[in-house]
């Protein structure tokens, strides 16, 4: 009987066969079931089939950095597996050296686990245009050396983490295009290198924080298609070269920084924020 099969036969038995059909085989008896999904396991069976150029070796410093790391079916199946196999995976995935991650348009299911954290040489991370799904972990917030976070176009939901704050260096922040609710924090209006904001097309409440307006270094801004109350406090934000906000619910009270012929009263008017007062 397979039930009675010992635990290390099930793993030499199973560890051959390819990490994205092994897991299938667990619904054969939970004895199986129990042996596939430890980390015992996964650790074996990923060793076999990793390319060991993968592993994180140490950075050769006569080697320029690669600009972005493209990724293997195992680097997308990380999203999918159970904890035992992303932990199992994690050394393969944490890059020697400061690098770039885009995963656009592959597809993945999932959610975005929490090990993320642990890759402190991202520079940049796209994972725009796949099925991710669940909320965007705190631990991203660790990722101290980004400089391009992109996670639009998914189904990700819950609010946008306070931990995006510790996010210092970051130029582009897009999480367009999902599930998103809650509050803009005052918190997450403190970048000062930001120059790319695009929260467009979620489930964003509240009023926007006026420290939002503060932020002079934004070249482009977009609010639009939330819930969001937007304050006209927009003519602060001298520097930007787009800006939308429609639909949202609108502040009826114009104050004096906005004025007819700025920059930001063009873009508004281009917009259709004016449109809102006929």
């Amino acid at each position: 009987m397979i039930q009675t099969l010992p635990f290390e036969l099930i793993v030499l038995i199973f560890r051959w066969i390819h990490p994205s059909r092994v897991l299938k085989y667990s619904r054969l008896c939970k004895s199986i079931n129990r042996c596939l999904e430890t980390s015992h396991f996964a650790t074996r069976n990923i060793s076999l089939f990793v390319n060991p150029s993968q592993s994180s070796l140490p950075l050769d410093p006569k080697r320029p950095p690669k600009k972005h790391k493209t990724p293997s079916d195992l680097d997308v199946l990380w999203f999918e597996w159970p904890s035992a196999y992303q932990l199992a995976y994690l050394k393969y995935l944490i890059p020697p050296q400061r690098i770039g991650w885009a995963f656009q348009h592959y597809s993945i299911r999932g959610h975005i686990p929490s090990q993320i954290g642990l890759m402190s040489n991202l520079v940049s991370l796209r994972l725009q245009s796949n099925s991710l799904k669940g909320p965007i972990p705190n631990e991203i917030g660790d990722l101290t050396l980004l400089i391009k976070l992109v996670l639009s176009h998914n189904e990700l939901s819950g609010p946008i983490p306070l931990s995006l704050a510790r996010l210092k260096h970051l130029l582009l922040l897009d999480l367009s295009h999902n599930e998103l609710s809650g509050c803009i924090d005052v918190s997450l209006c403190k970048f000062r290198e930001l120059t790319t904001l695009n929260l467009n097309s979620n489930m964003i409440s509240g009023t926007i924080p006026l420290e939002l307006w503060d932020m002079r270094q934004l070249v482009h801004l977009n609010l639009s298609d939330n819930l969001i109350d937007v304050p006209r406090e927009v003519g602060r934000l001298v520097n930007l070269d787009s800006i939308s906000l429609m639909p949202n619910n609108l502040s009826d009270i114009l104050p004096s920084g906005l004025l007819p012929g700025t920059n930001a009263w063009n873009l508004l008017m281009i917009d259709g924020f004016f449109d809102m007062e006929n």
